[in-house]
């Protein structure tokens, strides 16, 4: 197929804050047909270019001119295909693995059309073994009709689980889920049954040959599933990578040549998700980054706002694409449930029947002396707060039922249909209320299925009741363990055991509203509501014989289905589902389904994966539908129900950055940024306030809040055993937000607003002084002129290129006149924040002064805040800035007669307009990221002739060091053998990352030293030429000498140009100081 660049479009009409802006492929193949629905990428991804490409796809013409595929999935084929044709750096001459490419588009662009394209192109092109992994076996029946709506036989595509021996196939698309393709053989009864997958799969791809020798397509759908490639650190120890993941990664290394095709609309929420992702050359050879560890950190250091880099920047390599359709018509809101006198009642008894729990585990480690025994102790705790907080956050979500209800109904009586997006259904408290109400012969219609049951479960089975004995082990140590009788049984305290049982009363009495999904059903009745969730059986009131009575519903795959079709042709206008019925499936107003009714999807359980919640979103909205949905968030007014937002939010941000390259797009405008509670500033805030609640200082014991409080109702203790501050004692943000739940309404406001003060405090902070993590902000000004612009930096493969753009930005000077200022004044006054009047003494400015709370420095010290606002300024400084000279000059207090004549002066003297200057690096960024000083803080503008840009902004007392590490000012032209000849004369270079080269006297000899390097980088040094010696206990980089040296320098400076050479000092005395001798420690024995 001939291909062609796409007519550029210029953009019309001024930037606008919108997330999403109209998408329009950069390449076309003529004869194409536009896609069937509007498409849209994020804004942020809008102002990349993609690179331009040649590649030519080899398919049927009836496909394109036939719209079976549409532009945008042919332009995916196109650039699949020139990402396939490059190879990522290897060591030295020789060539690394095949490029891959990623499909990162939303529900309704087609990801699986898209990918049975690119498998199309290779297969007519020879390449007729492919593989097709994807999340189960179900989705195969997808995979088929994706491949035969191109034409090709339904039978080329097979399973690889119904293969139980060697692959009999001599061509085709080997179809496997990821749980298949991770099995191994396993041994039973000496008997080994099973296959190695992954052995199998290879061993047919490569048909028996060489494995370089593969070069066809490898298609990882729903590549999400192998998000948990790495080790990482989590709050109770190292989370090990998953054997699915791991799969995943070893068949890329294995098939170095193959063709490999990334494809899922939510492939990472955490940067470590994305460690799968090796064929993208996001880390290794040739980028900042020696491997993904250090890729990991890096980007992960750099907040949200270097995240959505990734993403923009893949697209300007022409590595990924992020498309969805259009947004156009999607309203939001948040539908916020008040709890009514009696639900904040059954509330607050709720908390306090924890509260009596928490009370008697405690006495119950101590009757048994289980608290002397760390495991069993911490064992106890655990279980008690993991069944906390499941307990408040099945009651919360209940507790919203009145208002969802009442919403739904209204929605239903206008003519729409509704659907609820849940993740719990509280099977297993419905199996445990059965089993025992069978067991005691209860009448059915007395069957009780509430959240009570998490508290009555933890009570039952895991109140600590064994008794614990003290014993010395070999090394005389004190230690704890179990008692046991005679036969060998647990021996229990009959004290322990008696209180467990008076809690069982005692909690067996509180009320407790069933769950949100049982309401529902009985509210609207089961005929009426579609149910698709992954529960057995349901327990239903219905009319029986004119009698009303309880009975089973049994319930199979095959009965959603079935209700979920009803749904579609609208004999039932109620739709349910879980996370077992979130993928995959379509309830949209389909313009092929008889319900073009329009949706009102009510998310009233986000749960913990940003993954399966934006997947439920994507149920509603799809192409080829009548009318765009309602998305409903369903909370309540209590504060602690932010702990269940914050982390789905947290990730939900970082999803959009990672995926879309803007955080806001994943939450599709129902979980703003405000609900993330988990940032760097929350952290930092909860320090602080309870520094300032355990010390006295600030106001953090203000409304009531105490460390008793704290410690007894919420069960954080952080004072050590002298009952000083143990700041390493204090809880992250999750695990104090956790603990607000078990507070009564009253407390937990309290509690909630005194922190979240210190919070709004640091976010305005952080704002003034340029650092607050906001993502992608748009440049506003009334006039933006671009007054210089330089080529810094070309991508090796794709071509794709970094400018430094310099933008001269017209602003209108906003005025404080002296009525705005005088009547805060008053109002400061009358609140006990005013602080009075000053005058600069250097500049002679006038300002009002305004107390702004205080902050707790890294010292440990309070230091007063005061807001500081003048005529055409408005800062946030520390009292003892105020008053200290320097910079600002220092301030003196004058009256308010003499301030109000300097404010008249001022404002008479203020000029209508002025300009500043803004240095951005713009186009692509990562490969040149240690390369760029300063905070990451995206923009994104345009210019008065239309010209749209987006960078990275370049503060000015960093561009002159930034243009000279990207070889903007004068290029250092240089072979490798006289810069070998120059350091060995003593001469100093200064690479592009920082990193130096030098000569060194060590262990009695000259050597060239790199000096910059850790140990992320030391195989990749290693594998150049470079090697690492330990002297006076610090590990050491050297360039051999002799006539190794200009090879190496050679590979060493081919990422990392030398951007200075200097005649520097004599540095032989820089060498090893501590011994005389200078020898390597590997040498010293």
């Amino acid at each position: 197929m001939a291909v062609e660049a796409a007519d550029a479009d210029v953009p019309s009409g001024a930037l606008t804050a919108s997330v999403f802006d109209a998408y329009r492929p950069s390449v076309r193949v003529p004869g194409s047909q536009p896609h069937p629905t509007k498409l849209v990428e994020s804004a942020a991804m809008a102002a990349a270019t993609a690179p331009e490409c040649d590649y030519r796809p080899t398919l049927p013409e009836p496909l394109v001119t036939g719209g079976h595929l549409s532009d945008a999935q042919l332009e995916t084929i196109v650039r699949a295909g020139a990402a396939h044709a490059e190879h990522l750096p290897g060591a030295g001459d020789e060539v690394g693995p095949r490029q891959g490419y990623f499909v990162g588009d939303a529900t309704g662009v087609g990801k699986g059309r898209q990918a049975a394209g690119v498998i199309l192109d290779n297969v007519l092109q020879g390449r007729r073994r492919a593989l097709w992994v994807s999340e189960n076996r179900s989705l195969m029946r997808d995979a088929v009709r994706d491949w035969t709506a191109l034409g090709g036989p339904a039978d080329f595509v097979f399973d690889l689980g119904a293969c139980k021996g060697p692959i009999p196939r001599a061509e085709g698309v080997c179809f496997a889920s990821y749980d298949t393709l991770k099995g191994k053989p396993r041994e039973k009864g000496g008997t080994v049954t099973g296959v190695d997958r992954l052995e199998q799969v290879v061993a047919w791809l490569t048909a028996g040959g060489d494995e370089a020798g593969f070069e066809g397509v490898i298609v990882y759908d729903e590549s999400h599933n192998a998000a948990s490639a790495l080790d990482t650190q989590g709050s109770r120890g190292v989370r090990k990578a998953s054997q699915r993941a791991l799969a995943v990664v070893d068949l890329q290394d294995r098939l170095p040549n193959a063709r490999v095709v990334y494809a899922s609309a939510t492939g990472a929420t955490e940067v470590a998700n994305l460690a799968y992702a090796a064929r993208l050359g996001l880390w290794g050879r040739g980028t900042p980054f020696p491997t993904v560890e250090a890729f990991v950190e890096k980007v992960s250091a750099g907040g949200i706002a270097a995240m959505e880099l990734v993403a923009k920047d893949l697209k300007s390599m022409g590595l990924y694409l992020a498309r969805s359709v259009s947004y156009d018509g999607v309203d939001y809101r948040t539908l916020v449930h008040d709890l009514a006198p009696h639900q904040a009642a059954t509330y607050d008894r709720c908390a306090e029947a924890w509260q009596v729990v928490l009370r008697n585990l405690e006495s119950a480690l101590e009757v048994t002396k289980a608290d002397k025994c760390g495991r069993a102790r911490a064992t106890a705790y655990s279980q008690f707060w993991g069944a906390h907080q499941r307990f408040f956050l099945h009651l919360l979500v209940a507790m919203s039922a009145p208002s969802l209800i009442r919403d739904m109904e209204a929605r239903l009586a206008s003519g729409e249909s509704c659907v609820v997006q849940l993740v719990s259904t509280m099977e297993a408290a419905t199996e445990r209320a059965y089993a025992k109400a069978v067991a005691n012969g209860d009448d059915l219609r007395d069957l009780d299925v509430t959240p009570r049951d998490q508290l009555l479960q933890f009570v039952e089975a895991s109140f600590p009741t064994t008794l614990y004995e003290e014993y010395l082990d070999d090394d005389g140590r004190v230690r704890s363990r179990p008692v046991r009788s005679a036969a060998g049984d647990f021996v229990r305290s009959p004290e322990a055991v008696a209180a467990r049982d008076r809690l069982m009363l005692e909690v067996g009495a509180v009320s407790v509203p069933h769950g949100v999904l049982d309401q529902v059903v009985a509210h609207f009745g089961p005929d009426a509501v579609a149910e698709v969730t992954g529960r057995g059986r349901r327990f239903v009131t219905k009319t029986v014989d004119g009698v009303e009575q309880v009975v089973e519903e049994r319930r199979t795959r095959r009965t959603c289905d079935a209700e979920a079709d009803e749904f579609m042709a609208g004999k039932r206008r109620v739709l349910v589902f879980s996370q077992a019925g979130g993928t995959g499936r379509s309830y949209h107003a389909d313009l092929a389904a008889e319900n073009q009714q329009r949706r009102v999807l009510y998310c009233v359980e986000p749960g913990w994966s940003s993954a399966r919640c934006v997947q439920g979103m994507g149920r509603v909205h799809r192409a080829n539908q009548a009318c765009p949905p309602e998305l409903v968030l369903v909370t309540t007014n209590l504060k602690a129900q932010r702990r269940f937002l914050s982390t789905i939010a947290r990730r939900l941000d970082q999803l959009g950055a990672l995926t879309k390259g803007q955080r806001q797009t994943a939450s599709q405008g129902l979980l703003s940024s405000e609900f993330n509670l988990e940032t760097p500033l929350s952290k930092a805030s909860l320090f602080n306030w309870f520094v300032d609640l355990y010390t006295g200082g600030g106001r953090a014991g203000a409304a009531g809040v105490t460390p008793a409080l704290v410690e007894g109702q919420m069960g954080i203790r952080v004072l050590d055993a002298e009952g000083s501050l143990n700041v390493e004692a204090i809880p992250d943000v999750p695990k104090f937000l956790n603990r607000l739940l078990s507070l009564k309404t009253g407390s937990m406001d309290a509690v909630f607003d005194s922190w979240y003060s210190y919070l709004e405090e640091a976010t305005e902070a952080a704002r003034e002084a340029g650092t607050l993590d906001v993502g992608v902000e748009t440049i506003r000004a009334e006039r933006t002129r671009k007054t210089d612009e330089r080529l810094v930096y070309t991508h090796p493969r794709s071509g794709a290129t970094t400018q430094v753009v310099t933008l001269e930005l017209t602003r209108r000077t906003e005025i404080v006149d002296w009525d705005e200022v005088w009547t805060r004044a008053r109002k400061a006054q009358g609140a006990g924040s005013w602080a009075g009047f000053v005058v600069n003494r250097r500049s002679g400015q006038p300002y009002a002064l305004f107390r702004a709370g205080s902050r707790t420095t890294e010292t440990g010290r309070v230091v007063g805040r005061l807001r500081r606002v003048g005529v055409r300024s408005n800062r946030l400084m520390d009292e003892t800035d105020i008053h200290r000279s320097g910079d600002e000059g220092g301030h003196q207090p004058v009256p308010t007669d003499e301030a109000k004549r300097l404010w008249a002066e001022g404002v008479r003297s203020a000029p209508e307009f002025y300009t500043e200057p803004v240095h951005l690096v713009t186009g692509t960024i990562l490969p040149i990221w240690d390369r760029i000083a300063g905070h990451p803080r995206i923009y994104r503008a345009q210019t008065d002739g239309g010209e749209r840009m987006i960078g990275r902004a370049v503060a000015a007392e960093h561009l002159s060091a930034t243009l000279r590490a990207l070889g903007a000012a004068d290029r250092v032209e240089t072979t490798s053998e006289a810069l070998a000849q120059r350091l060995m004369a003593g001469a100093e270079a200064d690479l592009a990352n920082g990193w130096r080269l030098l000569r060194r006297r060590v262990a009695g000899e000259h050597r060239i030293e790199l000096v910059g390097p850790d140990l992320a980088a030391m195989r990749e040094l290693e594998a150049d030429g470079v090697f690492a010696e330990v002297h006076n206990w610090r590990t050491r980089f050297f360039v051999p000498t002799g006539e190794r040296a200009p090879g190496v320098l050679r590979a060493v400076t081919e990422h990392r140009p030398v951007v200075e050479v200097r005649s520097g000092p004599a540095t032989d005395h820089l060498g090893d100081r501590g011994g005389e001798t200078g020898y390597p420690a590997r040498l010293a024995a």
